[in-house]
């Protein structure tokens, strides 16, 4: 098995709990860092059009894991996870923005888990009012009508 730095391992327990799962991935990255197994070879034992650079350049990283999921399905969920994870810092600075909305000089002693709660609700309702469909929140009701 190939050795793993510190943040494979950090991210490995972060994202995969379990000791046997992550001890199946490990073994999985193995195999999918050195090309063996099913990483290279299909059912006939025939190298894979997966590794052929014009594929490679094709293929989005999404298709190419989603490929894998029937074979190794702790490997590509985990692959999947990672590739949701945003590459800018806008986002962070968005989230960080309503917190400070929330978070005042005046409203200091809000718990913790009431702060997360509240940039939840934030976000959410920010997302549903942006939404072109109907209002979730409009009435259908008879007596709105009248």
């Amino acid at each position: 098995m190939l050795p793993f730095n510190a943040d494979v391992s950090v991210m490995l327990k972060r994202y995969v709990p379990d000791a046997a799962d992550g001890a199946k991935v490990r073994c999985s990255m193995d195999n999918y860092l050195t090309r063996q197994n099913h990483f290279y070879l299909d059912e006939a034992d025939e190298a894979r059009d997966f590794w052929h650079v014009d594929y490679i350049h094709k293929t989005s990283p999404w298709v190419w894991w989603q490929q894998f999921l029937p074979v190794e399905p702790i490997l590509a969920a985990l692959a999947m996870k990672v590739l949701q994870i945003s590459i800018a810092s806008s986002p962070c600075e968005r989230q960080l923005s309503k917190w400070a909305f929330i978070v005042t000089k005046y409203r200091t002693r809000l718990s913790l888990s009431r702060q997360h709660k509240l940039v939840y609700c934030s976000s959410n309702w920010k997302l549903a009012e942006n939404c072109n469909s109907d209002k979730w929140y409009a009435s259908d009701s008879s007596d709105d009508q009248e």
